[in-house]
């Protein structure tokens, strides 16, 4: 299984774990935009399981 597939899987555990203790637990991500793809690739599907487990994602450095 690819590196990528191993986080998503994580964040997705984390998060229902999480929702389950709190309903209202939110997980923003720090720089993680392209695990929102399956197998990293923005050519591919969005990864609908992964985006439900997700609140938003954080960007730093957006402008150079």
């Amino acid at each position: 299984m690819k590196a990528v597939k191993k986080m998503q899987e994580f964040v997705i555990g984390i998060s229902n774990y999480a929702r389950k203790q709190e309903n209202d637990f939110i997980i923003i991500l720090q720089n993680g935009s392209e695990l929102a793809f399956e197998n990293s690739n923005p050519d591919k599907n969005l990864s609908a399981s992964y985006l439900k487990a997700i609140k938003g994602i954080a960007i730093e450095e957006l402008f150079l």
